[in-house]
């Protein structure tokens, strides 16, 4: 909490810096301390700091290893990598000409099936959170896999064991495999502009192609030796 006070405080000056005309950065914290400073009574100090918990904790953590999954997947698995890059170049060239930048839109991202498909099996293989996701059973009882549970009692199923259940995604479960998800259509985060800038514009080389890297749960799930190098891309229309 000390932190977050400090990051708060730090952004309270430079708002204050700010006040001469020049352009404020865009950002959340600005947004939830022009909040507070237009209605500090209902909306007060503590507010903004819990808004920034979720933000810096939650989202930091699970976007960084889904992200760190999807680069780990693709180049672990030069097949997926190249008709992904094939996707990829087709919508650049497309867009290129028109518009003489490679930024996506989410509108545009969800209409790159393979692409949503690389993403939806990143996360399937390495989902962010390591705990169970909880549930209380209704009043009319469950039951599950023929174990009676009574209302009100707290049941729960780790992601890792949902995610990997054969009679959902086949007897292929274990194998990271993109196809499994085309023709289905899914909402999906921001995280597609991230991830096709990331593919499209850089490569990334192994440092140790041949070793796994090694995970754990610490309610976030994390990764340890997964080491690369990265380089700027070149296209195939590049001279």
């Amino acid at each position: 909490m000390k932190k977050m006070d400090e990051c708060l405080d730090s952004s309270v000056s430079k708002q204050a810096s700010f006040a001469n005309g020049h352009q404020r950065p865009h950002s959340f914290v600005n947004m939830w301390q022009e909040r507070h400073l237009r209605d500090p009574s209902n909306f007060t100090r503590n507010d903004v700091t819990y808004m920034m918990i979720p933000n810096i904790g939650a989202g930091a953590d699970t976007s960084t290893a889904s992200l760190n999954a999807a680069v780990y997947y693709l180049w672990r698995n030069t097949r997926v990598l190249a008709r992904l890059r094939d996707e990829l170049d087709a919508w650049a060239a497309a867009k290129e000409p028109k518009t003489g930048e490679r930024v996506i839109s989410i509108t545009e991202a969800q209409d790159l099936p393979y692409l949503q498909a690389v993403i939806k099996e990143s996360m399937r293989m390495f989902p962010g959170i390591g705990n169970n996701i909880l549930r209380v059973v209704p009043e009319e009882g469950l039951t599950i896999a023929d174990q009676f549970f009574p209302a009100g009692t707290v049941v729960g199923i780790n992601p890792y064991v949902a995610h990997a259940n054969r009679g959902v995604f086949g007897l292929d479960a274990d194998d990271f495999k993109p196809e499994r998800w085309l023709g289905n259509r899914e909402t999906v985060t921001q995280m597609d502009q991230y991830f096709l800038s990331l593919v499209l514009r850089f490569d990334f080389i192994l440092i140790n192609p041949e070793e796994e890297w090694t995970v754990y749960d610490d309610v976030f799930m994390y990764q340890e030796n997964f080491q690369v190098k990265v380089r700027e891309r070149m296209t195939r229309n590049a001279s």
